[in-house]
């Protein structure tokens, strides 16, 4: 987005603040409102406000009340909604947000909605206004979240329809009134879900080809293939695996200079692939009894955040690292916070911290978040008898997974545990995100890396 552009976009959604605090709006039955809540104003769409202190006299003198940056390069085609004074509208990475309408201050965030119809959202309450929901279209599937808190409503699928200030409207109802695409998405929900599982709930790591990086190889191993980079990697997955989202290991980025991410970026682009996530293992301690150390692993944390968000990444994994939970918690909170505000969701994973205990896991989450912090279960790193319980407790807390294969015999059989049965309980807690596949095991071993791919692949695929 150009900075005039940018400013545009800021400008418009002033003015829309400035106006609807100032007007009121006629519904269909002719009787005035104060609210917008629907694209096109009502459930009419007749884009029609009557105006009240507006007029053709004072126009002019119409100045600047305040602007909402974006915070990104997205041109945003998006009509915001207006409800007693809260505006919500699309900004940061495809970020659902709240902000009041008076003075532009942000009440909350919910973070990369990516796929979100590009024409808006819809507001719903009960007759009592006990509840009340913003219903949208992502990526062919209806979701809710709380107009109060931006959490999302993981029960919206089941839960019986409520009275309302409008005629009743159950799901089928909602996607015929909302736009010809959500029409195709309900009388068609197979082939699209179908579609999902297919591409869009896959995504591979560069952990995999781990051996085919130079930072990542042993001196005394052979590659198992030409070398990779960063700059290959999502050109390399699309033709060869036919995979659009990817995921990168810290430890394969050869700088963090802006010239170095905007050639990675521009070869995402080119390859028409998402960044699902950074998983960033460089040397920080979060939950450190040093104070310094402990200052200079956020130092750490909030550079490889930027990153992310340079490149356009939907979510960022960071380790809460090994030392006493309170100092982690504290981290978190900071680390949260700084993601939180460039619209990147946090994500921790069972990786050999104090998160390894899944109580401990669960209280970092509730107490550094919850807003806007996810679990990143990986199938791979429990203990063989801890692995089943301790995914369970941190499975419904989850943005992603990480699909994890170990060790494989001459016949290429997995034997380490039963990757299956680690998708299905996935699938048994509701997950309905992607799996991002990969492979690690302390022996150094001479496969295909390829074939280890297309395993995963298979099974994925063949289990959700």
């Amino acid at each position: 987005m150009s900075a005039a552009h940018s400013s545009a976009v800021r400008g418009f959604i002033m003015a829309c603040a400035f106006a609807m605090g100032a007007c009121a709006l006629l519904s269909a039955s002719g009787v005035p409102e104060t609210n917008w809540p629907d694209y096109g104003g009502g459930a009419d769409s007749s884009k029609y406000v009557a105006l009240d202190q507006i007029t053709k006299a004072n126009v002019a003198k119409l100045k600047v009340a305040w602007t909402y940056p974006t915070g990104d390069e997205s041109a945003y085609q998006f009509n915001p909604v207006i409800v007693d004074g809260v505006m919500y509208l699309l900004a940061k990475n495809s970020s659902l947000i709240a902000i009041d309408a008076a003075t532009g201050r942000e009440r909350w965030i919910h973070a990369n909605l990516r796929g979100i119809a590009r024409r808006g959202i819809n507001y719903w309450e009960s007759k009592d206004r006990s509840d009340r929901r913003l219903i949208f279209m992502l990526n062919n599937t209806l979701q809710a979240i709380n107009a109060r808190n931006g959490e999302s409503i993981l029960s919206f699928e089941s839960k019986p329809d409520h009275q309302s200030r409008r005629p009743s409207m159950n799901r089928r109802t909602f996607l015929f009134r909302s736009s010809a695409l959500a029409v195709t998405a309900w009388v068609a929900p197979s082939a699209s879900f179908a579609a999902s599982k297919a591409g869009d709930r896959i995504a591979m790591g560069t952990v995999l080809f781990r051996y085919r990086f130079k930072q990542t190889r042993p001196s005394s191993f052979t590659p198992p293939g030409s070398d990779l980079t960063l700059l290959d990697v999502p050109q390399y997955y699309r033709d060869r695996f036919g995979l659009s989202k990817v995921e990168f290991w810290s430890n394969h980025f050869e700088s963090l200079d802006k010239s170095y991410l905007d050639t990675v970026k521009a070869k995402l682009r080119a390859a028409g692939s998402t960044l699902i996530n950074v998983q960033v293992d460089a040397s920080y301690n979060l939950a450190s009894a040093d104070d310094v150390q402990r200052r200079e692993s956020l130092a750490t944390a909030k550079q490889w955040i930027d990153a992310a968000t340079h490149l356009g990444s939907t979510a960022v994994r960071i380790n809460p690292g090994n030392g006493p939970i309170e100092h982690s918690i504290a981290s978190l909170k900071e680390v949260n916070a700084y993601a939180k505000g460039r619209g990147l969701p946090l994500l921790t994973e069972n990786h050999f911290g104090i998160e390894m205990d899944p109580d401990v896991h669960l209280r970092l989450r509730k107490e550094a978040g919850p807003e806007n912090f996810h679990t990143l279960p990986d199938f791979g790193n429990y203990s063989d008898e801890a692995r089943f319980s301790a995914l369970e407790k941190i499975l419904p807390y989850a943005w992603l997974i990480s699909a994890k294969v170990v060790d494989f015999n001459e016949r290429m059989e997995h034997i380490s545990y039963d990757f299956d049965a680690c998708v299905r309980l996935s699938e048994k807690s509701g997950f309905k995100g992607v799996y991002s596949v990969e492979q690690w095991s302390r022996k150094e071993q001479n496969i295909d890396y390829e074939k280890v791919a297309d395993w995963l692949l298979d099974h994925v695929r063949a289990t959700i």
